[in-house]
């Protein structure tokens, strides 16, 4: 019984690593074909990553007791910090095109 669970695992390795190669291959591709109608959403990607590098900067490293018990770093405050502030601005950046989307249907 513990070889087919063996090969089965193996299997699943193999169509795990093809995924993720697909994953990154074909949109490299596709970048690498179409640079010119690419390039809006390596603009995009760059930009976000400036965003999150930046709010990761200004997220405090908070320490207290709950930390302390919880055996948090200072580091690891800050990732959460950080977190939480891209998880309210998605958030508010959801609630704001809805209601740009409504108000934009009056108009139209």
């Amino acid at each position: 019984m513990d070889t087919w669970i063996n090969i089965g695992l193996f299997i699943t390795y193999i169509l795990f690593t093809v995924a993720c190669v697909a994953l990154i291959g074909f949109p490299l591709r596709y970048t690498v074909q179409n640079f010119k109608n690419a390039k809006k959403g390596i603009m995009f990607s760059i930009g976000a990553v400036v965003v999150l590098f930046l709010i990761y900067l200004v997220s405090p490293a908070d320490q207290g007791v709950f930390y302390e018990n919880m055996g948090v770093t200072p580091s690891q405050s800050k990732m959460i910090g950080a977190g939480l502030i891209v998880s309210y601005a998605l958030m508010a950046g959801a609630v704001f095109y809805l209601f740009y989307a409504e108000v934009k249907k009056w108009f139209e």
